[in-house]
């Protein structure tokens, strides 16, 4: 084996640069991403009350909001966040699960 290639350098040569081409043809083809396509079930919602400390957006509007949102079900993580005129809520469910379906029954009932 090794005095064929020896003795035939061209053609050694030629199947070299033959899987070559084939790998960088293949490599070209093949759909590489570093972050995935789906679709992260999260929610957020933003309430701004003017001229209003974070103590009284987190009493009067974030944990009314919180306990209205807790009641949709199937909540994996629930954030909420107050500063000075403004509030932010973030809702995150399971993966897989249909965030719009979640919310038409929350708000339909």
């Amino acid at each position: 084996m090794i005095k064929y290639l020896i003795h035939k350098p061209v053609s050694v040569l030629m199947s070299f640069l033959a899987i070559l081409l084939l790998a960088v043809f293949s490599i070209r083809q093949i759909a590489i991403t570093l972050l995935p396509d789906i679709d992260i079930p999260t929610i957020s919602i933003i309430a701004t009350y003017p001229d209003h400390s974070a103590a009284e957006i987190e009493q009067s509007v974030m944990a009314p909001l919180r306990q209205n949102i807790q009641q949709v079900g199937s909540i994996d993580r629930l954030e909420s966040k107050a500063s000075d005129e403004q509030g932010r809520l973030t809702v995150h469910f399971p993966y897989g699960k249909d965030i719009d379906l979640a919310e038409k029954l929350r708000w339909s009932g």
